[in-house]
């Protein structure tokens, strides 16, 4: 930056390193003709916007390239889909299509309780084995659902649980089926 009392035309030392070093570099690029090559690349650009879709196409070398096939669908050719050609003159009035199987198979009531019973299990067994007393104890007060209280129950006492958190969570589940 120039200061107050110099003038605007002034440069310091290192402008005129990078001046004289842009003007060496163009010299270098003039010399090994890359502006040149960069003008008949452009122009070269150019002229293959102009020329009609599907056009030969040189590559790098000036070998020519066969043109891409663009792939059309059978609706956009105008033309019916294979699989549905003739089928109006199979179906028959009054034919009724096959009724299609379920893709999921029926599971009866029990068994999904079973399932999902043995869920609850396992995240109760998870939780009394990770959780500290304290949030034991909490978790105890924070239960509303009767199947949850009854699995903690039973999760306790198969593991052995301290007799205050069992004794706990026993007179839980009996207010609530109280």
């Amino acid at each position: 930056m120039a200061q107050a009392g110099e003038s605007e035309t002034a440069i310091n030392p290192y402008e005129l390193e990078r001046l004289v070093r842009i003007k060496r570099n163009q010299e270098k690029l003039e010399e090994i003709g890359v502006q040149q090559a960069s003008d008949e690349l452009k122009q070269a650009a150019k002229q293959r916007r102009r020329k009609e879709p599907g056009a030969d196409i040189l590559n790098v070398e000036g070998v020519k390239k066969a043109p891409k096939a663009s792939r059309q669908s059978n609706r956009l050719r105008g033309k019916a889909a294979d699989n549905l050609q003739g089928a109006e003159s199979k179906v028959e009035e009054g034919d009724q299509p096959a009724p299609r199987q379920p893709l999921v198979k029926e599971v009866s009531i029990p068994i999904m309780a079973a399932a999902a019973e043995a869920a609850l299990y396992q995240k109760n067994l998870y939780r009394v084995s990770t959780m500290s007393d304290v949030a034991m104890m909490r978790r105890i007060t924070a239960i509303t659902n009767i199947s949850k209280m009854q699995s903690l129950v039973d999760v306790l006492q198969q593991l052995g649980s301290p007799l205050a958190i069992q004794q706990m969570a026993q007179e839980k589940l009996e207010q609530m089926t109280s």
